[in-house]
């Protein structure tokens, strides 16, 4: 049986990063770690437990997302987690896209789907190393 897929969970809303890990595993994903509050603490967890993939929700301080991927670059091979960017504002989605355009941009309607896109990269970024 293949190892579980597995997901880190960024939401900066303290109140609602349970919500969201909750949605992650309602796809079936594992979610090895999540953060609400603090960038350093949110990029030590994704370079420390290495996940199939980093889920960042942009619809609360999205400039938060925009930190994160710069502090994960100093930290660790972001090239080989995928992102998944979820909801936000057109203006925030633009300016992380700005960082990091190849990222994969959704709205949780779409999460699945999503999901489904880092696993394929993750993936075949296994394979190319």
């Amino acid at each position: 049986m293949p190892a579980a897929d597995t997901a880190y969970v960024v939401h900066w809303h303290p109140l609602e990063v349970q919500d969201r890990v909750e949605e992650v595993e309602s796809k079936g994903w594992d979610v090895v770690g999540s953060e609400a509050a603090d960038v350093d603490r949110a990029a030590d967890g994704i370079v420390a437990t290495a996940p199939t993939a980093a889920v960042v929700w942009l619809s609360h301080e999205p400039e938060q997302g925009r930190r994160l991927l710069l502090k994960v670059k100093t930290r660790g091979p972001r090239e080989e987690i995928p992102f998944v960017f979820v909801d936000g504002s057109e203006s925030a989605v633009r300016r992380v896209k700005e960082v990091f355009p190849a990222g994969i941009y959704t709205d949780v309607y779409h999460l699945g789907d999503a999901l489904d896109e880092a696993r394929r990269t993750a993936r075949s970024m296994q394979k190319a190393s």
